[in-house]
């Protein structure tokens, strides 16, 4: 089984919503660990509205592949790292986990895409590995 995920992420809005909600924003989405990663570069404003968008669209595309109808993931539980390239790697924990483990999906895989304007992700869940 392979389940795909795809989310696109207007930059504009991301950084109307930092503006507006700052902190309580940051702490309400992003992982501690994610937000540690952006107050330990030295980013220009538009640098870091384009590396929490790429974020946000990898765990919304995320929550595509793990979701269930109605069921509420928290975003915090999808941990996004940035690799090589425009290769994420996505770490789930919490209700993530358990919805993944649910849906038999061991392994994510996701790539991001960040533009002018949107971040466009793509996430393939792959089933667990019997062997």
């Amino acid at each position: 089984m392979v389940a795909v995920g795809i989310d696109v992420v207007d930059l504009d809005d991301v950084e109307r919503t930092l503006s507006r909600f700052g902190e309580r924003y940051l702490r309400r989405v992003y992982s501690d660990r994610e937000r540690a990663f952006v107050d330990a570069r030295t980013l220009t404003a538009r640098r870091q509205v384009r590396h929490l968008a790429a974020c946000f669209a990898v765990k919304e595309a995320t929550v595509k592949v793990i979701g269930e109808s109605g069921a509420a993931v928290d975003l915090r539980c999808i941990h996004v790292e940035p690799g090589a390239d425009s290769e994420h790697l996505v770490e789930l924990s919490g209700i993530g986990a358990r919805l993944a483990t649910t849906r038999g999906i061991g392994r994510l895989s996701g790539s991001v895409e960040v533009g002018l304007a949107h971040a466009i992700a793509v996430v393939f869940g792959g089933a667990v590995d019997p062997g």
